[in-house]
């Protein structure tokens, strides 16, 4: 099992922070699950920079720099996260990738589009791609409970089903020499999917995201009313300092929206059984809990 940290800036004191310590930000701190959970774990290995829901909240070419040369200092990998990206923003990628490989050629790129797979394979092939959870579709509706509901085998294989499962799919991440994939753990599911040789995992916690999209009700919180949901190319990014915890009785899972994207939290149960599983097939995972 190894470890990276998703960061949106670098500390103040270069430090890393201790992830241990803050998941008591994520669950109640005196819960004797928890001290499970952080004795297993281990070392931060890699950092994440950047966004993969919202372009806005790439770093700049400069911060990026700034980002690669922590990582140097610090002998740990560097991974770019990006979302799905319009021409546009494809076009405003392209000196944050040529950031990327002039300081970091060996760093990764977390894709959530194919044309942008295909532009990086083209334009800096030194790049290893890692397909990004957009591309993993699954079961993730949070009014659904299990409470009065007979989970057959059937029901479980849709709850459990996923994109990167599918042989069909498979097949294109080979033709696309993709070597990682990025997953949750889907919220409603009891098991965990099959590992392949084909390809390195990495699941994402404590946090998996229910939905995202590119209208961003909180990135107009400064405009006129009849703007709330409109989309935008530029805001002031109050999603940096402002996330919500949503409720509605119909929901069982711990929602939070942090800018354009809904997240939901996983039971200290499920997060256990994931540490566990990733010593046992030595998945990455990335801790997301300060960046959201």
């Amino acid at each position: 099992m190894k470890l990276a940290l998703h960061l949106r800036k670098i500390p103040a004191n270069h430090q890393l922070p201790d992830i241990p310590g803050h998941l008591g930000a994520c669950y109640d701190d005196d819960d004797p699950d928890l001290q499970f959970v952080r004795e297993k774990v281990p070392p931060v290995e890699r950092i994440y920079v950047g966004d993969e829901f919202c372009p806005i909240r790439l770093p700049a070419p400069n911060e990026l720099a700034r980002f690669c040369r922590f990582s140097i200092e610090r002998d740990i990998g560097l991974t770019l996260l990006v979302p799905v990206l319009t021409d546009a923003w494809l076009d405003h990628c392209t000196a944050l990738f040529e950031c990327l490989e002039k300081w970091c050629p060996e760093a990764e790129v977390v894709v959530n589009d194919i044309g942008t797979i295909f532009f990086l394979r083209k334009n800096h092939p030194v790049f290893l791609i890692s397909m990004g959870r957009l591309f993993n579709k699954g079961f993730k509706d949070p009014r659904l409970s299990s409470k009065n509901m007979e989970v057959t085998p059937e029901i479980n294989n849709l709850l459990s089903d996923s994109t990167f499962d599918h042989t069909t799919f498979q097949h294109v991440m080979e033709r696309l020499n993709v070597k990682r994939i990025e997953r949750d753990l889907m919220p409603h599911s009891g098991r965990f999917s099959k590992s392949s040789p084909d390809y390195q995992t990495s699941y994402y916690f404590p946090f998996g995201y229910i939905t995202t999209g590119r209208v961003c009700r909180t990135a107009t919180f400064d405009k006129k009313t009849k703007q709330d949901f409109t989309m935008v190319n530029k805001c002031a990014k109050p999603c940096n300092a402002l996330s919500f915890r949503l409720k509605n009785d119909a929901v069982s899972l711990k929602l939070i929206q942090a800018g354009n994207t809904i997240f939901y939290l996983y039971s200290l149960k499920k997060l256990n059984g994931l540490l566990e599983k990733a010593a046992e097939e030595d998945y990455r995972l990335i801790y997301q809990g300060l960046a959201i």
